[in-house]
Order: structure tokens, then sequence, then C-alpha cells
């Protein structure tokens, strides 16, 4: 371990003539990786000329307040730039045992709940020391090489009118919101379906229905069977019903479905270890945030969405999250953004706001608005709804293409 913290701190200081260098070696290295006492003071010091932009120096690091001894130092006349960037890779290494060890040792010192041991160490092992920064110039190379040979978002919603205005991006945060009843959770899980059936590995989240409800819904509305029926009923009602329950099998491999009580850091490790292609969360307000704003619902909400834009961008995946939308709204014609319940920073974090609620003229109408897209247009459409299958369908398809650019709704400002 001494000898690795000796010799990266030796091939910074032999780069002294080359400051382009001197700043890819030092770029993510903090002191505390240094175990030893002396090797960690010179490294103080060289962190502080790295955020200087000072060249660093055997005379810079006694200058500022350190005598060094000769094994302090111990340059390697062969020293190429492979070998450097190995002895950095190897000085990142040697922390993260560290730090391994000791998350293990307080853990069972203080009987920590495991899901918080499983956190601290993926922190740990995902400890990036290369920057994600990147030129313009590097960024517009690779975007001129698939500009325009690069296919739309592979992954659709599955209801035209919405996929012409909204993407489905990686890295993005997307809220669904609605009242009780609205259907958001039909609507949630249609989507799931529709990312299944596109070969998307789809991780679905539901707190209030438990596995078995899930799987009569997907069934009902994929092969056309009542959902009363598979609820309720104790026998099938004819051969075609049947053959029809038992050709579902291996038909959505990759849609997964989570229920139960979720708190943000359960979601985070079935999201790790199962890595989707989306997430579906249904819905915000019933995950459960730590204990920093305990009993602040407004900042537990504001925390739960700064996490799930977080992961969004981690993983590059896009999440779309459900939302409830508050009570003074229903007294409005339609919703909008800020409607959404305790919603704090939820309309800024979402690249896009859904908001869905029913027609006050057809029990089998709703009402979708897409009233915040970041990335593109907004706009309102109607859907029909078939509530025995809970599903929804396109209410424009029987109009001409102009009659249906004429909708009876109007779209939030833009954030």
């Amino acid at each position: 371990m001494l000898k690795t913290e000796k010799q990266f701190l030796s091939n910074v200081i032999f780069y002294a003539d080359k400051p382009d260098k001197q700043i890819t070696l030092m770029e993510g290295i903090k002191p505390q990786f240094f175990e030893d006492a002396r090797c960690r003071e010179i490294a103080k010091i060289c962190f502080i000329g790295y955020q200087t932009k000072d060249i660093l120096t055997v005379e810079y690091i006694e200058q500022n307040g350190f005598k060094l001894e000769m094994n302090d130092i111990d340059f390697q006349v062969t020293l190429t730039d492979r070998i450097a960037m190995q002895t950095k890779e190897a000085l990142v290494k040697e922390y993260q045992e560290r730090c391994k060890r000791t998350v293990c040792s307080e853990a069972l010192k203080n009987n920590t709940e495991i899901e918080e041991i499983i956190n601290k160490l993926i922190a740990i092992q995902d400890l990036n020391i290369n920057t994600k920064a990147k030129s313009t110039n590097k960024l517009f190379q690779k975007l001129k090489e698939t500009f325009f040979t690069k296919k739309e978002s592979e992954i659709k919603f599955g209801i035209k009118c919405l996929d012409a205005d909204v993407k489905l991006s990686p890295g993005c945060l997307y809220i669904l919101g609605g009242y009780t009843g609205s259907g958001k959770s039909a609507l949630a899980l249609q989507f799931a379906r529709s990312f299944s059936k596109q070969g998307a590995k789809t991780l679905y989240f539901n707190f209030e229905m438990s596995e078995k409800q899930i799987l009569e819904r997907i069934i009902s509305a994929d092969k056309r069977i009542i959902l009363s029926r598979l609820s309720n009923a104790s026998s099938f009602i004819n051969s075609d019903e049947k053959e029809k329950f038992n050709s579902f099998e291996n038909g959505f491999e990759n849609l997964m479905i989570c229920s139960g009580a979720f708190n943000i850091s359960k979601i985070f490790l079935e999201v790790r270890r199962n890595l989707p292609k989306v997430v579906i969360i249904d819905y915000l307000q019933l995950v459960s945030p730590g204990d920093k704003y305990k009993g602040n619902r407004v900042a537990e909400v504001s925390e739960i969405s700064h996490k799930l834009k977080a992961l969004a961008m981690e993983l590059e995946i896009p999440v779309i999250a459900l939302s409830q939308l508050n009570r003074e709204s229903q007294k409005k014609s339609e919703p909008s953004s800020s409607d959404l319940r305790e919603c704090g920073d939820l309309e800024n974090d979402a690249s896009v706001v859904l908001l869905l609620w029913n027609d006050d003229k057809a029990k089998d109408i709703k009402n979708l608005k897409v009233s915040k897209n970041r990335q593109g247009t907004c706009g309102s459409y109607k859907l029909d709804f078939e509530g025995k299958y809970m599903t929804f369908a396109e209410h424009w398809d029987s109009y001409q293409e102009e009659d249906q650019a004429v909708l009876p709704f109007t779209a939030d400002k833009e954030a």
C-alpha cells in the first residue's frame, strides 16, 4: 500500500514538465485515498495545487510547508503513461478495499441494516476517478456520425398520438399524474406491456396491488378476457376462453413485477440487480423516503424525485413515476403540472409531465395532456377506455388528420 501511494505521488512530480499529464493523473484523486500520514500530507498539497492549476514539483510541495525526506519520493526511470495510469488505478483499488473493510466492521458493531450496507458498498464500488466531462467538439463528432442514420427512439409508449409528441429517452424522468380512479395505473401497465412487447426489459413497481392482481390485469388486457372473470370466476366459460388464458404463458418474459412496500433504497437495489431498460413506479407518494425529511411530505417527495432523476441519469434509462393530483385541482376544468400532489420539485425534475383525468361527458373517455415536454411539443388527446379490459386506445382514429390537430385542451407553459 505504502509503495503504491509513494509511487503515485512520484509519478505526478515526474510529469512536472507535462502539466496536462499531471492533470490527468490527479483527476478524481483525493487526499483521503492515502493511508500513510506523510503521503496524505503531500497529497493534500498536490490536491490544492491541482485545483489552482499550479505545476506540482518538489519545490512547490516544500514551498507549501512540507519538508520532503529521501524516502518520500521514489522516481521510476522507466515510467510510461500506461504504468502511471496502472499505479493510479491500484491506488484507488486499495482505497476501495479499505473502505469495504471499514463498512463491514462498523456494520458488525452497530448491527446496521443489510440494505444500508449494500448501498454503501455499491457507492464504494461505483467510485469513478475518470472525468465524465466531454468537449463540445467530441460530442459533436459523435452526433455527426449518427445524426442522419440514427433510428427514432426504439421504445415507444404504444399510443400513436403520444408517440408522435413524446420520445422515451435515456436519463429522463417522466411523471404521469392523475386523480384516484382516473386510470393512471392501467395506463402505466399498458405502457409496461408495450415496452415489454418491443423487447425492452421493464421493471414495474406497484405498491397498491398484489402480484396476482397485476398479472390478472396484464392477461385481461393482452388476451381480451374480461377482468372480472379472471378475478372472480371459478371456471372458464368455454374452451375459447381457456385457450386464450393458456396461450398467455411466456408472453411477457421482459416484464418484471415488484409489489409490496418499498423505500427508495430498495428500489435502487432492485434496479441495479435487474438493469432494466425502463423503470415504472406506481406510485410516487407511496415510496418511503429516508429519515432526513421525516414528517415533511413535500420535502420527502422532492427528495424521492431527485433520487429517481439521479437514477435515470446514472443508469441512462427512462424512469416513469406516477403521482396523485391534489384535490383542489378537481375544481378546475383541467389539471396542470402544478397540481401534482405534494409536488415540491417534481415538476422541475421531470423532463415530461403527463396528466390523465376523466371526461365529464363520457365515462369511457379519458383526457391525456402533455403539460411539460423539454425535448418536444405539448398537446392534449382524448383516449377511449375499455374498463372491462383496463385498456386505452386513441379516440381520434376515425377522424381526419386535420381534425385531430384541433384539440380541446391547452398545454401548460413549457418549463
